[in-house]
């Protein structure tokens, strides 16, 4: 499992390439106050919320070197509507510190947010496929493969990455651009989907990917 390092072996760098080498899109997802910041519901449910403001500059840090590299940028947050939750989701919602009252700050970015020329998509759902148009601006820009980040891995990161690779998209997983809601769910999403639904690599080892795209264009 290919985790915070710089260096993997040549063949798993060479897949990491050639899933790089069509058209691409960077996704953040749900970097928001109510996800990432003491207040919101991650907090709520009792978890720490400390490691997301590392997230946020990886992801800043990451973007600020490697934006032209991708042919889409697409921030995804968190809205919720004013119409009722349906039966399901006002029971399960119930269950926890999920149903609460939100403040007007909750949906805010947190760390990282979108630049002229992103794209922003708005979701009810845990997935960013579900109900939005992301799928549909996607195959309009003929993008073949996502690179995913954001918050939390083992939730809506978890969702939208599965629910892409059901759809057709090669994954690619930012490991150390994305946080849970705790350490071990972290790492077992991770594990998860790196087995079955994506390539989980750290935003050096994508970086350094990007750049041996860049030059095979360049030639």
């Amino acid at each position: 499992m290919v985790r915070m390092t710089g260096v993997i072996e040549e063949g798993v760098k060479d897949g990491l390439v050639a899933a790089l080498s069509g058209r691409i899109a960077l996704v953040v997802i749900d970097m928001q106050r109510d996800y990432c910041a003491p207040g919101g519901v991650i907090d709520a449910l009792g978890h720490d919320t400390s490691h997301f403001a590392g997230v946020g500059a990886r992801i800043e840090s990451f973007l600020s070197r490697n934006r032209r590299a991708f042919d889409l940028v697409v921030f995804v947050r968190t809205v919720f509507p004013s119409w009722p939750l349906s039966r399901a989701l006002g029971s399960h919602y119930a269950r926890t510190a999920l149903r609460r009252v939100r403040s007007s700050e909750s949906a805010d970015w947190f760390a990282v947010q979108p630049e002229a020329g992103d794209f922003v998509i708005d979701k009810f759902r845990y997935s960013a496929f579900v109900d939005t148009a992301l799928d549909a601006m996607l195959r309009a820009a003929r993008i073949d493969t996502i690179v995913a980040c954001g918050a939390t891995t083992d939730v809506c990161v978890d969702t939208t990455v599965r629910d892409a690779f059901m759809r057709d998209y090669s994954v690619v997983l930012l490991s150390d651009c994305s946080g849970g809601s705790t350490l071990a769910r972290h790492e077992n999403a991770l594990d998860v989907l790196d087995g079955f639904f994506a390539r989980v690599h750290s935003s050096v080892e994508v970086e350094d990917a990007l750049g041996v795209r860049s030059e095979s264009r360049a030639i």
